[in-house]
């Protein structure tokens, strides 16, 4: 993933430049630049078709469970906020009550929120995919 400079709103001229100076410096680094250079690689085609599969009672009270204070007690966003590899996992509820989503990077395998989602994908046709 390329770097991504943020400048507060609130900052100085003087910070502003001192900011930019210093993103400047992080680009210029060879590190940076492979970095860089890898992330801007063609994307592979994946060959699917989005799919909707209705879940049974039973399979819907056993995802719940999985989560220990609920899915809609999860923030939005984790904590992970600069990675350079690995996934980025999505999971949206709609309901009648209203619409909750959860974006993590990486979860680890013991997390509550992955152990959701992959026994989503385990009673999907996505089963066999890779995962990170």
């Amino acid at each position: 993933m390329p770097p991504i400079q943020f400048i507060p709103p609130d900052a100085t001229a003087a910070q502003k430049k001192k900011l930019q100076a210093d993103f400047n410096r992080h680009l210029a680094d060879p590190a940076v630049q492979r970095e860089m250079a890898e992330a801007n690689k063609p994307a592979t085609r994946v060959i699917a078709e989005e799919t909707v599969q209705g879940v049974s009672s039973e399979q819907w009270q056993h995802f719940e469970q999985v989560f220990k204070n609920g899915f809609h007690h999860l923030p939005a966003y984790g904590s992970n906020t600069r990675m350079n590899d690995g996934a980025y996992w999505l999971l949206e509820a709609h309901q009648a009550d209203g619409y909750h989503m959860v974006f993590r990077h990486s979860p680890a395998k013991t997390d509550d929120f992955r152990r959701a989602c992959e026994y989503l994908l385990d009673i999907s046709s996505a089963r066999n995919e890779e995962r990170y």
